[in-house]
């Protein structure tokens, strides 16, 4: 890399701090390379590459040849009314002399140009570009104040970033930038380490800065830590024949947290072995951010792997006090562990009595009766043959919360389920119903596990709109950003079973169940919550489709009028999505088209008369549905769409000749009623698989 020539020069930016919180640093880097981005293309700048690193205690910015100067622009400057600018023999006059003159230029440049408030003089003078270190002085200070964070600090006046800044290196070539921020002044210097090597660093050149910190105990790029950590953990397992348990989020987490990673084994004392699994995990994660150490065959190992970042040399006194954290973490959870053991979870139903689920929606025992009521009911639906073992997980499945694991663990509160399925199968419960006890959690969050098994993905489902009806009735109603209940997240883990599993599931007559369970404990506090509860479930599912990139017409079609079994929604989507490029599917949305608009706003109308079919082409339409129509029902019937609306082709022709040939407004009110029947015939079956009329034709 060349440190510089006339062309073009290297910039580096790094902000020293105190400590950024960890989930702070990769959005704050990612807005500085957005906005230097586009303060390159809005000042006709250009680079090789932006580079953005980062550590706990400085946000960089590093921009690879950045060229010196502006490229030359042409700029058209306006001028006076060309009527003043020229006499009856086309001279220029003294205004428009003395408006080139202005701008350096001679009146025979100018040139007449028409706007919206008639014709102008304007002139057209090529720019030069400023120097690249001047644009510079006065945009980095601007670019920092601009970065945002999720809660930020204010100091020296109005002046807020996520921690103090301390100082501010700001390089173009070998030249220190020069601005004030907050109260700093930039200058040609980084630092090192806070505890090794916590001494100012003279940066000569930005290409020198990331050595510079290396020599200095500082590891500047987030990927190089991250390789760091992974290799200086398998090196430390492989001393007791273990690898490490890799949990990528705590990964992510420590490896933000220390400028330069050191990785060291500990070990704690084999009883604890005793604990399930995901025990130990969580207690070695939770505040210590420790990771566990697994052998061959996957077992849990009686060590754990600390992230350090301080002098190797005290590496031994550091881990012996780790080591005696993590003890009493462990036997806190080993003293759960045993105390809860001692009452089956069946005996734990009754204490739900005491735990309130929302404020003002009663209690865990009364959501455990929904539950139970909700997941039969679709088990009968969708896996009757596992009714016994959703019905006996429904009743235990909220128990592990009344366990002190869960209520005084506070570290282990996100092992609900799991630690629930764990206390099951202590209670003697069935591998079927402990595993459903977890499953019904499940997805937590977007990309989650989803549930493995039928009586899991009931009861998740069942579970989840309990809780997205509760919430409506409770008023926590999402609205923008505002979520409090989380009840998209729940909505969108059910489509996420339902679409996994391809369930056919109608969500109206389950919402109807539902907010029945709620009235029948007293809790339905208001009586017009159904609408609101279908109308955000129809939006999830809208969503959910056109993230597949189906068309939002073809997702309108469909929708509109059956709009509550995701499942059978995308079955037809695909089949409409199939036809919708054949020329006879598009002059049969037209007609449709043609059907929506002679139909709007008309009364209700009567049975279809066949007496009073009197053109042919009413005759041929009408004769032709009652042909179609039970061969079309059972093509819909058992899901078959692709068939269902090849079948409706069949109608496009006889459509067509009825537009044609037949006066539907007949001025006969009796002859008018009965061809709007007939052609109300043809929506309701179209109806059955999607109001065409919506679709877009290009």
């Amino acid at each position: 890399m060349k440190r510089s020539h006339h062309d073009s020069a290297d910039l580096l930016l790094e902000i020293g701090t105190e400590e950024i919180p960890p989930s702070y640093l990769l959005p704050a880097s990612q807005q500085m390379r957005d906005k230097f981005e586009l303060f390159l293309r809005e000042n006709l700048l250009t680079s090789t590459e932006i580079l953005t690193m980062y550590t706990s205690r400085r946000l960089t910015l590093l921009v690879h040849e950045l060229s010196s100067h502006q490229k030359e622009k042409t700029v058209q400057i306006l001028g006076p009314p060309a009527r003043l600018c020229y006499d009856e023999n086309g001279t220029p006059t003294e205004t428009l002399i003395g408006f080139a003159k202005s701008h350096g230029l001679k009146p025979d440049r100018a040139k007449v140009i028409k706007t919206e408030k008639g014709e102008y003089i304007a002139l057209e003078k090529v720019q030069k570009g400023r120097m690249t270190g001047a644009i510079l002085k006065d945009y980095l200070p601007e670019l920092i104040r601009s970065i945002t964070f999720p809660k930020s600090m204010r100091w020296s006046g109005d002046f807020r970033f996520a921690r103090p800044i301390r100082w501010i290196l700001a390089l173009y070539g070998n030249n220190v930038v020069r601005f004030r921020v907050a109260g700093i002044s930039s200058a040609g210097y980084t630092y090192g380490h806070r505890i090794l090597f916590h001494k100012k660093i003279a940066v000569k050149y930005p290409e020198q800065y990331v050595e510079n910190l290396r020599e200095s105990y500082v590891i500047v790029s987030p990927e190089e830590r991250l390789h760091s950590i992974r290799q200086g953990m398998e090196q430390s397992a492989t001393k007791v024949s273990g690898r490490p348990v890799m949990d990528e989020e705590l990964l992510l987490e420590v490896s933000n947290l220390v400028e330069y990673p050191v990785c060291s084994l500990g070990r704690f004392d084999e009883q604890y072995l005793r604990l399930p699994r995901d025990v130990i995990l969580t207690a070695m994660k939770t505040h210590q951010r420790y990771f566990g150490v697994v052998g061959r065959k996957d077992d849990l190992l009686p060590y754990f792997l600390a992230v350090l970042s301080g002098d190797p040399k005290h590496l031994h006194t550091i881990m012996r006090g780790n080591e005696s954290v993590l003890q009493a973490r462990l036997a806190d959870a080993l003293f759960y562990w045993d105390t809860d053991r001692r009452i089956p979870l069946e005996s734990r139903i009754e204490s739900l009595k005491e735990i309130v689920w929302l404020e003002e929606m009663g209690t865990l025992f009364q959501k455990t009766e929904r539950l139970v009521r909700l997941g039969t009911l679709v088990a009968s639906v969708l896996c009757a043959d596992r009714l016994p073992v959703v019905e006996r997980a429904a009743k235990l499945a909220k128990t592990d919360l009344a366990t002190t694991m869960i209520k005084d663990g506070k570290e282990f509160t996100t092992l609900e389920g799991k630690i629930g399925m764990e206390y099951a199968l202590q209670s003697g419960e069935s591998q079927d119903v402990a595993v459903a006890i977890y499953e019904h959690y499940l997805p937590r969050y977007p990309g989650d596990t989803l549930p493995e098994t039928p009586q899991g993905a009931v009861l998740s489902i069942a579970d989840k709109l309990d809780t997205i009806v509760g919430g409506f009735i409770a008023g926590h109603i999402p609205t923008g950003s505002q979520d409090p209940q989380g009840l998209r997240r729940h909505a969108t883990g059910m489509l996420s079973i339902i679409a996994d599993r391809k369930l056919r599931l109608a969500l109206n007559p389950l919402v109807d169940e539902a907010l029945k369970a709620f009235a029948s404990q007293d809790l339905l506090r208001t009586k017009n919550v159904k609408e609101d509860i279908l109308n955000f479930l129809t939006a999830r599912i809208e969503s959910w489709l056109q993230e597949e990139r189906f068309r939002y017409d073809l997702v309108d079609a469909v929708l509109s009028t059956r709009h509550d079994d995701l499942t059978d929604a995308r079955s037809r989507l695909i089949a409409l999505d199939d036809l919708r490029n054949s020329a006879d599917f598009t002059r049969l949305v037209i007609a449709q088209k043609r059907v929506a608009n002679i139909l709007k706003n008309q009364p209700e109308l009567p049975a279809l008369d066949e007496s009073l079919l009197l053109e042919a082409a009413e005759q041929e339409l009408s004769s032709a549905i009652s042909k179609l129509k039970p061969e079309y029902e059972g093509s819909v019937k058992k899901g078959d769409y692709r068939r269902a609306f090849r079948q409706l082709l069949t109608l496009r022709a006889p459509i067509d000749r009825l537009f044609d040939e037949v006066l539907i407004m007949a001025e006969e009110k009796s002859l008018r009623m009965n061809r709007l029947t007939l052609v109300k015939s043809t929506k309701d079956l179209f109806n059955e698989v999607g109001d065409l009329s919506k679709i877009v034709i290009e």
